[in-house]
């Protein structure tokens, strides 16, 4: 109300009560400004919607007396923008392969029990078994060599059983063998002894004619090989071969893994055989011997038997030697068996292993 007892009424802003439970912000009416702004009692009662009322039809000059009254801003109220509540995130668990060690506060605690030893129905089966089992692969493992070493010797053409079994001594075979051993009464008087030297000398008897040429003294040395001398020979022309051919036929006689002797061929007492190995021609060179080599002794020989087993060939020869009237025998020549050893090589080859001796009586 003012001095002249009219009753102001001002555009009021009232509220419109909301629950409690809901915040809401409050209606702003924009009203135009007088000369003093009541304020709306605390007591006062909510409506439900503002009247408002023209200020003109009430003051006639109500449109001065606003222009000279100041300016009056009102307060604006903060906007108070509701919370709204924060949901947690739920992730996902996270699965992992790794183990996830848990600590334990206190190591569980084991129960130890007393184990009852049983002894079982079956283990003197068992042990039975074993040893069965052991014998037979004993007896298989011995089996299996007998086997083996059998099929080894069946290479042998002649007879692969272990007893020996007795052949015919004038087959081609036995005669060829033969051969190569058999020596006349000069050779035997000339060594019997069975050295690398009388070896050379069988291989030199079995050398072909057609491995023989001529040649030259060259190199070759009169004081190794006494009596046997090169230069200075009238009507001498030495022949050769070559250490080639020396070395396959060495191979051939006495097999493919013996040693071969390298140097001169000739026997101990007489002029026989008479070639030097001269090592830098890689050549054997015939010497020339003028001592006599007759003799009046005589010898008888013969096979007596020849026997074969597995891959071995055994000929037994018998000698009778024969002395003159003048002279006696040496004591080298001795009568009896002489036994040659023939084994069949990788070359399926029969080769001489040995010579021996035994007495006839």
């Amino acid at each position: 109300m003012n001095n002249n007892g009219v009753t102001n009424n001002t555009n009021q802003v009232v509220p419109t009560a909301q629950p409690a439970a809901v915040s809401q912000q409050p209606q702003v009416v924009a009203t135009t400004p007088v000369a003093q702004t009541a304020p709306v009692p605390a007591t006062q009662a909510p409506v439900d919607q503002p009247t408002v009322v023209s200020i003109e039809s009430l003051v006639p000059n109500a449109s001065a007396l606003q222009a000279q009254a100041p300016l009056v801003v009102p307060q604006q109220q903060p906007q108070v923008t509701q919370a709204q509540p924060v949901q947690p995130q739920v992730q996902a668990p996270v699965i992992s392969n790794e183990p996830v060690l848990v600590p334990m506060t206190e190591p569980p605690q084991q129960i130890i029990r007393p184990v009852e030893v049983r002894r079982s129905k079956l283990t003197p089966i068992l042990l039975v078994l074993v040893l069965v089992l052991i014998g037979y692969i004993v007896y298989t493992t011995k089996t299996n060599q007998t086997q083996i070493n059998d099929l080894i010797y069946k290479c042998s053409p002649i007879n692969a059983s272990k007893e020996a079994k007795e052949i015919d001594k004038n087959s081609p075979l036995v005669q060829r063998l033969y051969n190569i051993v058999e020596t006349n009464i000069r050779e035997d008087v000339a060594q019997t002894e069975f050295n690398d030297s009388y070896k050379a000398y069988l291989v030199l008897r079995q050398m072909g004619k057609s491995s023989f040429y001529d040649s030259n003294c060259n190199m070759f040395s009169d004081s190794a090989m006494e009596p046997y001398k090169c230069d200075g020979i009238s009507n001498f022309y030495p022949k050769a071969f070559s250490e080639e051919d020396y070395l396959l036929k060495w191979k051939e006689i006495f097999g493919e893994n013996t040693k071969p002797y390298l140097g001169s061929i000739k026997l101990k007492n007489e002029c026989i055989g008479g070639y030097q190995y001269i090592e830098g021609r890689h050549e054997f060179v015939e010497g020339y011997c003028d001592k006599q080599s007759a003799t009046t002794f005589k010898v008888e020989k013969s096979i007596k038997k020849v026997t074969s087993t597995r891959n071995t060939i055994i000929i037994t020869e018998e000698v009778r030697y024969k002395e003159n009237e003048s002279m006696s025998l040496p004591d080298y020549l001795k009568n009896g068996y002489y036994i040659y050893t023939f084994r069949l090589d990788i070359n399926y080859n029969y080769v001489l292993v040995s010579k021996e001796y035994q007495s006839k009586y």
